[in-house]
C-alpha cells in the first residue's frame, strides 16, 4: 500500500500486507460462508476483484506508479482469497452432501468421494495445463487490461481450487503425484 516510493525491507514479503487486510476482513466474509451462501460469496469476490480492476485499468494506466502494485492490492486479488474460500467450504461441506440420507451411507461416501476426488483432480490437472498454454500463448497481454487480466488469475485460483478439493476428499491420483518419496523430499 502506499507510499510506494519506500521500499521494503525484504521484497518477498509483498503479500503480507495484503494477507493481513484479508485476515481482517474474514470474519465479514466467513458469515457468508453457510450452506447456500457460498456461491453468493464467491459472486461477491469476483465482483470486487472485477469492478477494481477495471476501476485500476482506465483510471490509473497512465500514472507513474507501477500498474502491478495497483492491480495486487485486496481488492484486486479478492478473486483469489474467494475462490479459496469456496473451495474451503466445498471440502468441509462435500463429504456430508454425498452421504445423503442412504442407510449405506459409508460405502455410498467412498464410491461417491471417489468420483468426485477423481473429477477435480482430472479438472486440476486439465486445468493446469490449459493456464500453461494460455499464459504461453497470451502472456504479453496480462497487464494490458483486456480480457487476460481480468479471467487469467480466477481461472487459475479455481484449477488450485479443484486440487484443494480432490486432495481433501483423498483423491488416489493426487496422492500418487503429490505423496511419493520424491515429492515429500522436495
Amino acid at each position: 500500500s502506499p507510499p510506494y516510493f519506500i521500499s521494503g525491507i525484504n521484497g518477498v514479503w509483498w503479500t503480507l500486507p495484503i494477507e493481513f487486510g484479508f485476515y481482517l476482513l474474514l470474519p465479514l466474509f466467513a458469515v457468508m460462508l453457510k450452506p447456500g451462501r457460498g456461491l453468493a460469496l464467491l459472486f461477491l469476490c469476483l465482483s470486487i476483484m472485477l469492478c477494481y480492476r477495471y476501476f485500476i485499468y482506465f483510471t490509473y494506466l497512465a500514472t507513474d506508479v507501477p500498474l502491478y502494485t495497483r492491480v495486487s492490492l485486496l481488492p484486486g486479488v479478492m478473486d483469489s482469497f474467494g475462490i479459496g474460500m469456496y473451495a474451503a467450504y466445498l471440502s468441509n461441506n462435500l463429504p456430508a452432501k454425498l452421504i445423503g440420507s442412504n442407510s449405506i451411507a459409508s460405502e455410498l461416501l467412498h464410491e461417491r468421494q471417489n468420483l468426485v476426488a477423481s473429477a477435480a483432480t482430472v479438472l486440476m490437472l486439465l486445468g493446469f495445463g490449459g493456464c500453461m498454454l494460455i499464459m504461453q500463448k497470451y502472456w504479453m497481454f496480462f497487464w494490458s487490461g483486456g480480457w487476460m487480466s481480468y479471467s487469467y488469475t480466477p481461472l487459475f485460483s479455481a484449477v488450485i481450487g479443484c486440487g484443494l478439493v480432490g486432495a481433501s476428499l483423498r483423491s488416489s491420483w493426487l496422492e500418487w503425484l503429490f505423496g511419493n518419496r520424491l515429492m515429500r523430499f522436495l
